[in-house]
């Protein structure tokens, strides 16, 4: 009898627990989703007053004529266009370069035999 009271003194405590932090995270959760959201309309009412702007804008006059000149340019196609491939041929040269230094693509030292080192006899038959 003495080990059942126990026992529902533990679930007691387990659910005792469970309830409080149940209850923290819920307020936690609702708090957070209360402070990340955005605001309601009803707080953005429009007045009947539009907000005044005291600064300065800039001229385009001289900025748009530039923009026309530019315009009409390309239209007229003024700017020499390149082929896409006008740095090709300085590209493979470089690279032939390259490949020319390589010790592959050298011709090999000729020397004559010597006749004091013994020539190795040894041939393999491979199967």
């Amino acid at each position: 009898m003495l080990a059942q009271a126990e026992n529902i003194f533990d679930w007691a405590a387990y659910f005792t627990l469970f309830g409080f932090f149940l209850f923290a995270y819920v307020c936690l959760r609702l708090a957070s989703i209360s402070a990340t959201s955005l605001p309601r309309e009803s707080f953005f009412k429009k007045s009947k007053h539009p907000p005044v702007f005291d600064g300065k804008a800039i001229e385009t006059t001289a900025l748009n004529h530039r923009i026309q000149n530019i315009r009409e340019a390309l239209t007229q196609g003024k700017t020499p266009q390149r082929p896409a491939s006008f740095k090709r041929a300085l590209a493979v040269e470089n690279k032939r370069a390259e490949m020319a230094k390589l010790a592959f693509f050298q011709s090999q030292p000729t020397s004559p035999p010597n006749p004091q080192d013994p020539e190795d006899s040894l041939h393999l038959l491979l199967v």
